[in-house]
């Protein structure tokens, strides 16, 4: 799934979601690349996006135009799968929102970050009281973590498994977000993240602060989590007025696409077929592109758990 870029397209369950709401079954293929998460850049991070040769799919005008700046044409603004979610699983019990939720920046298996959970859970404590934390499963898993906020009394949980190459992996996982999220009437974490997105895009509001420790992590990882300058991205979200502006540009809400369009952009109604382009230009950007590296830490990192 890494080599075919297969892996990345069905993060989190995106692949499924769109396929049922183009009314196809299972996991069709898809000759490109699908932005799977939020980042500062180009919809892939480190203006990845920018890089490849294959085709792109971006759920904002700002990645689509961020990406065609650099020349690749083939690029094309869908709108986060997220934005799909309620065609395909409508919410029908909705309880009435209440409480904070907290979601800690994270480290991944390629981009590391230092480690201020103590700290967090503190700053949390103080601003908010005793509150949710969600921690992305590998942190759930560190024990050490999961104490720093169980241990000053905040309730710890996680959405478990969105890496389709793992044991566990949950296809529902967006809904299984959505749903949790729902719960909630605040938002608060040290940096804006896609969570944050989707939960003002229900409806919660966002507050951004606490300790976050960048010393340790690549700047080009830095760059795809805030930004490269021209946009504070902490500060816009901070600011409650801007909130609904902001996940409806980023999330791609006017790019949303109806059935038919969607399975046309993603070439869906040629019966899922593999092209030999994709495989060329595939290939030409895992010899090329940063994704080599990223590939590479991926399997490692799979290998050892």
């Amino acid at each position: 799934m890494q080599l075919s870029a297969q892996a990345e397209n069905r993060f989190y369950g995106h692949i499924d979601l769109l396929a049922k709401y183009c009314g196809l079954e299972g996991r069709p293929w898809l000759n490109g690349y699908l932005q799977h998460g939020w980042n500062a850049t180009d919809g892939f991070g480190n203006y990845l996006g920018s890089k490849r040769y294959s085709n792109k799919y971006v759920w904002s005008k700002r990645c689509e135009s961020i990406i065609k700046s650099s020349g690749k044409k083939n690029v094309f603004a869908i709108g986060a799968p997220w934005i799909y979610l309620e065609d395909v699983y409508p919410q029908t019990v909705k309880e009435t929102p209440s409480g904070t939720i907290a979601y800690p920046a994270h480290s991944s298996t390629w981009s590391k970050m230092g480690d201020t959970n103590s700290q967090y859970a503190k700053y949390l404590d103080d601003n908010y009281g005793k509150v949710t934390v969600v921690l992305h499963r590998y942190d759930f898993a560190d024990v050490s973590i999961r104490q720093s906020y169980e241990s000053v009394g905040h309730l710890v949980t996680t959405h478990g498994i969105g890496t389709p190459w793992e044991n566990g992996f949950n296809p529902l996982f967006l809904k299984n977000q959505r749903d949790l999220l729902s719960k909630f009437s605040k938002i608060v974490s040290n940096s804006v993240s896609t969570a944050i997105l989707y939960a003002t895009s229900l409806g919660l509001t966002a507050e951004i602060g606490g300790p976050i420790d960048y010393s340790v992590t690549n700047a080009d990882d830095i760059t795809a989590q805030i930004g490269d300058g021209r946009v504070n991205w902490n500060q816009e979200m901070s600011d409650e007025s801007n909130q609904q502006k902001i996940w409806k540009n980023e999330l791609g809400l006017d790019c949303k696409r109806s059935p038919h369009e969607l399975k046309e952009i993603l070439g869906w109604n040629l019966s899922q077929k593999k092209s030999k382009k994709f495989f060329m230009t595939r290939t030409i950007d895992l010899l090329t592109g940063s994704s080599k590296s990223i590939s590479f830490s991926v399997f490692k990192s799979t290998v050892k758990r």
